[in-house]
């Protein structure tokens, strides 16, 4: 399994520490002498957290069995059920691939109900389809992030109901761990017109974070005590 994304880091002075969901465990907090080898210390800290942590945090959740998240589900929020992206209606077996049960897979997708489409579109029929799904998943040629056991939307990532990219814990973040005044900002008229006062307890995941400036260029986040300039997102790719 391969792990690959991006997570949110903050300087102060010659610190550096991550910033993630509680469920990812205690931040990470380095001491930098050497600006030079920020980058690379960072990445050697969080391939060992991934090792040491993560992985059992994907195994645990996924309650000790081998499975995936089909690539053709998604997840419709916020009555969090998952759908197929080929039928457009609720997926029976909900996107999960038992990798140690084919025939559960087999009979629990229902995309023959969309026999034609997946003909015309795909030029195979239904049952070759579910095959090659199956062979994708279990040759480990299908490595797509938000099929690890445990992932989680963004709720800033997209504006409709149904989306596609998910995030493990240690790449999302709140803003209320980050603003100063929950309350000023809860209530803000700004916030509230921009929608933003709504999400400030949901997952935002790194790459989003650190764009608010471009996304909402409206807003002053420095009125409520988050400076973007002190923060960034460190790209990590680790495989077992």
């Amino acid at each position: 399994m391969k792990f690959s994304g991006n997570i949110l880091i903050e300087y102060a002075d010659t610190e550096v520490q991550t910033h993630w969901l509680e469920r990812a465990g205690p931040k990470l907090i380095l001491d930098i002498d050497d600006i030079s080898t920020l980058d690379r210390e960072i990445e050697n800290t969080i391939e060992q957290y991934i090792a040491n942590t993560g992985i059992h945090y994907v195994d645990d959740f996924a309650g000790g069995n081998n499975w995936v998240t089909c690539q053709f589900g998604r997840i419709e929020v916020p009555i969090d059920r998952w759908h197929c992206k080929i039928t457009g209606d609720n997926c029976p077996i909900q996107a999960k691939i038992d990798l140690t049960d084919k025939q559960r897979f087999l009979q629990g997708c229902n995309i023959e109900t969309c026999e034609g489409a997946v003909k015309k579109r795909y030029d195979r029929n239904a049952n070759e389809f579910k095959e090659d799904i199956w062979s994708t998943v279990t040759d480990g040629d299908y490595e797509g992030h938000h099929h690890h056991p445990g992932t989680a939307p963004c709720s800033f990532c997209e504006d409709d109901n149904l989306r596609d990219t998910y995030h493990l814990p240690w790449e999302m973040t709140r803003l209320t761990d980050h603003i100063s005044d929950y309350e000023t900002a809860r209530t803000s008229v700004e916030l509230l017109q921009e929608g933003v006062a709504y999400k400030l307890g949901n997952a935002i995941c790194s790459t989003c974070f650190v764009s608010l400036e471009d996304s909402y260029p409206e807003i002053d986040l420095s009125e409520y005590g988050i400076d973007l300039n002190e923060y960034d997102t460190v790209e990590y790719t680790f495989k077992p």
